[in-house]
């Protein structure tokens, strides 16, 4: 167990803080290298929440650490959507519309992820001497709620960029309104709180990106009111939510507004140094392929009952790695193949 805790609160913050450099005052909250580190960071908040969920607290300090995990689990995938939002924005929002955008959207999440569930599904078939398929149909499909909900989002900017011709306001407003609408049909439909409750997210990562010039003048003039404020509404709604997660729908709101206020302390943090961490942007770049692998790889070792708890963690951490960049060269090299060909496929 010292070995993942390890791991946890020293291996991966130190792998966070390689190359850390101070800001050297640039025009933008974040730039390219900066939303894949802070996918990279969310991507490790999430698997190693799941890594660890299974494990059992020996004392009251290591209950506490595992409980952290869990909420930096949840928090992780929040600041998943934030920073996609707002790259989505600045990449695609003063561009002219083209049905090329969720051509591409579709080749490079929705395929490669489903090429992945396959593979694992097909795992589970001849492993289990009896099975149920539509069971192990439905639990991948479950597993997979990440990568809908990214791509819901996708279609929501997408359908709001069509509709507003252009006009960033109008798109804006759009994309809130399309977003609450999902979040509530997902509601209604009894879906899991995690399929609607990061929704906002997203377009929230956008208009932080459209005002990102005040919000820049705000932000230098007093970084430090910034972060404390931030940190504190950060602790106050994410405690909330914590204790009464499940209690009533209406908490969920609390678990966007801390989203929201962890999201703002990282783009102020940005702001005075830039965590460019080649190990998070590694990981950033490959961060839906190590959402599905590890999720697989869970399972798969999970069937095997010679092996604990401690073992599991290892061996999924370890695979996982070596499994994703088998898939991310496989994915890579199709691309470059299909880049060469059709209207859509160039600069996928």
């Amino acid at each position: 167990m010292i070995g993942i805790y390890l791991i946890c609160f020293f291996a991966f913050p130190a792998a966070i803080l390689i190359q850390a450099k101070k800001n050297a005052g640039t025009n933008v909250l974040l730039e390219k290298n900066d939303t894949n580190a802070i996918k990279g960071i969310a991507t490790g908040f999430v698997v190693l929440m799941h890594l660890t969920n299974n494990l059992e607290a020996d004392s009251v300090i290591t209950k506490l650490l595992l409980n952290l995990l869990s909420v930096t689990g949840g928090m992780g995938v929040l600041l998943f959507f934030f920073v996609s939002g707002y790259g989505i924005y600045k990449g695609y929002a003063h561009k002219t519309p083209d049905a090329g955008f969720l051509y591409k959207r579709l080749l490079n999440v929705y395929v490669p992820c489903l090429f992945i569930q396959v593979v694992f599904c097909l795992w589970d078939i001849m492993w289990q001497r009896s099975f149920d398929f539509r069971e192990i149909v439905l639990r991948s499909l479950a597993d997979a709620w990440f990568i809908y909900v990214i791509l819901v989002q996708y279609i929501i900017f997408f359908v709001s960029w069509v509709i507003s011709k252009g006009r960033q306001s109008v798109m804006l407003i759009l994309s809130y309104m399309f977003s609450a609408i999902t979040a509530v049909i997902f509601c209604l439909c009894g879906l899991n709180a995690r399929w609607y409750n990061g929704l906002l997210l997203f377009p929230i990562g956008m208009t932080i990106a459209y005002k990102e010039d005040k919000l820049l003048i705000a932000i230098r003039k007093n970084r430090f009111l910034h972060m404390f404020v931030y940190s504190i509404l950060f602790v106050l709604t994410g405690g909330a939510f914590t204790y009464w997660k499940g209690d009533f729908i209406a908490v969920d709101i609390l678990k966007v507004i801390a989203g929201v206020c962890m999201s703002m302390l990282v783009c102020t943090i940005y702001t005075q140094v830039r965590l460019s961490s080649p190990i998070m942007q590694y990981i950033g770049k490959r961060s839906l392929f190590f959402y599905i692998v590890h999720l697989g790889l869970r399972r798969v070792v999970n069937g095997f009952e010679s092996v604990n708890k401690v073992e599991n963690f290892y061996i999924v951490l370890v695979f996982t790695f070596i499994i994703v960049e088998l898939f991310y060269k496989l994915h890579s090299f199709v691309m470059r193949y299909i880049s060469e060909r059709g209207k859509y496929g160039k600069n996928i």
